[in-house]
């Protein structure tokens, strides 16, 4: 039976960052748990998305912003899957959880070059904007983004 469980509990919390301590990020608003048969699989970190905040985390300051997100746009911080239950589709039930339970906006995370593929399949696309020095040209930045509407549309959502 799989289980997705908001950890609500501090000590359950501090359990997760001791287990995971590589993986597992401070100061997210909802961590979420994956179960498969009361083990734990994995997990996901999801922050409500603040411009600021995340054009610093995310290194964007070289590129020029706009409408990247508002206050119905969620970040997937972090997703991890144990290493011996990856290959299982666990990792997509999770992101598919997450577009279930998140609907109305977009969904914006940072991903790593050995993952882009995932989220590729997941129906995210990157996100490209001008440089702020050389706005005639456009660089793909290694932010993605999720929004609820055909992919065709996206170009279009997120031009300048």
């Amino acid at each position: 039976m799989l289980e997705f469980t908001l950890v609500k509990d501090i000590a359950e919390q501090s359990r997760l960052k001791e287990m995971y301590q590589y993986e597992f990020l401070s100061d997210i608003e909802s961590n979420y748990v994956i179960k498969v048969a009361e083990q734990l699989v994995g997990f996901i970190q999801i922050n409500r998305y603040v411009e600021e905040k995340f054009i610093n985390d995310y290194d964007m300051e070289r590129y020029i912003i706009n409408d990247l997100g508002d206050e119905n746009t969620i970040v997937i911080e972090k997703l991890f899957i144990e290493e011996k239950y990856r290959g299982n589709g666990y990792g997509t039930l999770f992101v598919d959880w997450v577009k279930t339970n998140y609907t109305g906006g977009r969904i914006l995370l940072c991903s790593l070059y050995e993952v882009e593929d995932f989220w590729r399949y997941q129906g995210f696309v990157p996100v490209e904007y001008p440089h702020k020095e050389y706005p005639e040209d456009i660089y793909e930045t290694d932010v993605y983004c999720y929004v609820e509407k055909d992919l065709e549309d996206l170009s279009t959502t997120l031009s300048l």
